[in-house]
């Protein structure tokens, strides 16, 4: 459960506490000393051993890899890394932004966006580029898993989780230049 807190016990015999904001992002993680820490908290919380258990990834429907890219060596770089078959052209003169999708050696799917970095751009018409992208992402996952009608809802989801990795990866790479 995001926002859970939960009790990690490592294999050098520390413990720790970490509270998950959602996939893959830990709001806080602290140390705490094994005298102090109360052996009544642990069915509340949950308890991870991490050097004994393998947690699973609880996604009902999991995305393809997904990359933004905002240059063209970018794009060149993650084709190389994932042996992905490059076609030549990573942004297209007349498109503001664009995805690629491909199906790795693994069988998995990659779906890649392109933008370019562009500070003059005003921001909400690049949040509308990210969320034109993230559609075509959501249709990409759709056909992945043959699904012709899903629920309103479903689609919502996964479009918004699409758009708020697209733009954190933008804003993030806004800084790095």
């Amino acid at each position: 459960m995001w926002g859970g807190i939960y009790r990690i016990d490592l294999a050098d015999g520390s413990i720790r506490m970490a509270q998950l904001g959602g996939p893959g992002r830990v709001w806080r993680a602290i140390a705490v000393p094994r005298p102090y820490f109360s052996p009544i908290l642990e069915p509340i919380i949950g308890v991870m051993h991490m050097n004994r258990v393998k947690w699973l990834d609880r996604t009902a429907l999991r995305l393809p890899h997904l990359a933004l890219v905002v240059s063209e060596g970018q794009f060149r770089a993650v084709c190389r890394r994932m042996k992905l078959v490059d076609n030549g052209e990573w942004l297209s003169a007349s498109a503001g932004a664009m995805l690629h999708h491909y199906t790795c050696p693994t069988g998995r799917s990659t779906c890649v966006v392109a933008i370019r970095l562009d500070r003059k751009r005003p921001a909400y018409e690049t949040a509308g580029m990210l969320a034109h992208e993230a559609v075509h992402v959501k249709q990409r996952v759709l056909e992945s898993i043959i699904e012709a009608s899903p629920g309103r809802e479903i689609e919502a989801y996964i479009v918004q989780n699409v758009v708020e990795y697209l733009m954190e990866e933008y804003a993030r790479q806004m800084k790095l230049v």
